[in-house]
C-alpha cells in the first residue's frame, strides 16, 4: 500500500486517526505500532517479520553501544547497510527500506556520541516502524 492509494486515504488513514485520537495517551504508542505493522503487512506479509527483526536487533545494538561502544556501532552500520544492499539486489518487499536503515544508523550514532539516551522498547519500535515514514 502506498500513501497515494485510495484505500490508504479513505480506509486505513481515517480508521487509524479515529483509533489514535480516541486512545488514552499512554496507549497511543501501541496504536502507532499496530498501525505501522498493519501498513507494512498490506505491502507484503513477509515484510512484518523482517521489519520486527531489524528493529529488535538495532534496539539491542543501541543498548550495546552504551556498554561496548564502537564495536556495536560498527556492527549496526554494517548490518543495516548490508540489509539495505540485500533488499535492493533481491527486491525484498520492505517499504521505505532506505529511510529506515539510515534512521537506524542515525539512532546508533546518536547513542554512541551521547546525543541521545537509549530509548525504551516501545518508544524505539514506534520510532523505527512508524508508518508515515515508511
Amino acid at each position: 500500500m502506498s500513501f497515494s492509494d485510495l484505500s490508504f486515504l479513505f480506509r486505513f488513514l481515517p480508521i487509524f486517526l479515529v483509533l489514535y485520537y480516541f486512545c488514552p495517551s499512554k496507549w497511543r504508542s501501541y496504536a502507532l505500532i499496530l498501525a505501522s505493522l498493519a501498513f507494512v503487512a498490506f505491502s507484503s506479509l513477509w515484510s512484518v517479520p523482517l521489519l520486527l527483526g531489524v528493529i529488535i536487533v538495532n534496539y539491542l545494538l543501541g543498548l550495546g553501544v552504551c556498554r561496548w561502544g564502537r564495536v556495536c556501532l560498527w556492527a549496526g552500520v554494517v548490518l543495516d547497510l548490508g540489509l539495505l544492499v540485500a533488499c535492493r539486489l533481491t527486491a525484498l518487499p520492505l517499504p521505505g527500506v532506505s529511510y529506515l536503515m539510515f534512521s537506524l544508523i542515525s539512532y546508533l550514532a546518536d547513542v554512541y556520541w551521547g546525543d541521545l539516551e537509549p530509548a525504551s522498547p516501545v518508544e524505539f519500535v514506534a520510532y523505527a516502524g512508524m508508518f508515515p515514514r515508511l
